[in-house]
């Protein structure tokens, strides 16, 4: 949103006011708390992704054992172990990595594809709603970064078209916390220019 207009900078008031925000700093605040849940939210989104990449490992290797399994036992009871292993070489070697995987990475316990998938799938749908929750918390962020944008450019008159608004309505900064409301929202043009639009909704955390 740029501030190219009186409606425009009234939206930005009211999403001020609507959302509690008294002070620039209070603003910012929001801005970073907003940040660090989009960071955790992301990294949980990614851990998952992880762990679905691990369980499709283990389906994998622990199908190729099951799958081999009886080629292996075949192996161990053939008088003439040399020519059974030229016969089904591409079997024994594919029982055998499988068996290296699961010695490695899954304790030597085999468990049963059937509670593997289970998991994947339950998985699965945790991170579509991960993904959602990253998605909330991105736009947020990102609302909240223009808004900051917004209100320094009021403030400080940065906006060439603001200029003279700016002049009139706005005391210099205080490096103390002045309420962004105080010094905004006294203006009635402000105020009669946001009687044209639609109030912003508050914004309220997922509730994952």
């Amino acid at each position: 949103m740029k501030l190219t207009n009186l409606k425009e900078m009234a939206k930005t008031i009211c999403y001020v006011q609507e959302n509690g925000f008294a002070t620039r700093d209070d603003l910012n605040a929001r801005l970073e708390e907003i940040r660090c849940k989009l960071q955790d939210a992301q990294q949980t989104f990614h851990n998952t992704e992880d762990r679905i990449q691990t369980l499709n490992e283990q389906i994998h290797y622990a199908g190729q054992y099951t799958s081999h399994k009886a080629a292996k036992a075949e192996f161990l009871k053939a008088k003439n172990k040399k020519r059974f292993r030229e016969q089904h070489g591409d079997e024994l070697d594919l029982y055998e990595a499988a068996v290296k995987y699961i010695k490695e990475n899954m304790n030597a316990h085999v468990p049963l594809l059937k509670e593997l998938k289970a998991q994947r799938d339950q998985l699965l749908q945790m991170k579509k709603a991960q993904r959602d929750t990253c998605e909330y918390f991105k736009e947020y962020e990102k609302e909240l970064r223009t808004a900051c944008a917004n209100v320094d450019a009021i403030l400080e008159g940065t906006t060439a078209q603001n200029t003279q608004i700016t002049e009139t309505v706005l005391p210099p900064k205080s490096p103390e916390k002045a309420s962004v409301l105080e010094h905004l929202c006294k203006n009635q043009q402000i105020v009669e220019a946001y009687k044209q639009g639609s109030p912003a909704r508050k914004k309220s955390d997922p509730q994952r």
